[in-house]
């Protein structure tokens, strides 16, 4: 397994899948326990003639920007007023390295950037979507399944 899998604990069965999650040619490393039957499952993202990945994330992190994106959609009215006395403001996630970011500058509407690594969408909060991400999470899920049918 490709980093991000604990180094002590039990005895796991690992194997590497190459997928495409979010539209970019990843190796999806997933190590199931085979005592607890808990799984690591790691999307590292491919680079053009390179052979270190360009970014990783774990299964755990996109859930996380998922909900995060869908509470922006959810809770985006809170950017129609500044506090008081402040310069600026914004509502940001940060899920491990993937970010997130709303901000509506006076007088035009929100708009939000979504990075995931090579992963970019940016543009009016009515674009932002949490439907790729999901989409993301249920191959990474599917693939943790096939793994932990093995156990």
């Amino acid at each position: 397994m490709k980093g991000g899998a604990k180094e002590s604990g039990g005895l796991r069965y690992a194997a590497t899948f190459n997928e495409k999650i979010l539209g970019v040619g990843c190796d999806v490393d997933v190590a199931v326990d085979l005592v607890s039957g808990e799984a690591l499952v790691i999307a590292s993202m491919r680079r053009i003639l390179s052979s270190e990945p360009a970014f990783r994330i774990s299964r755990e992190d996109l859930a996380s920007l998922s909900s995060c994106v869908k509470t922006a959609k959810e809770r985006a009215g809170i950017l129609d007023n500044k506090v008081e006395g402040s310069s600026d403001h914004q509502l940001n996630c940060a899920c491990g390295g993937a970010t997130l970011i709303v901000s509506k500058p006076a007088g035009k509407p929100a708009r939000f950037a979504l990075n995931v690594g090579l992963f970019h969408r940016e543009g009016g909060l009515e674009e932002l979507s949490a439907k790729e991400l999901d989409e993301a999470v249920a191959k990474l899920d599917a693939l943790t399944a096939r793994v932990a049918s093995k156990k």
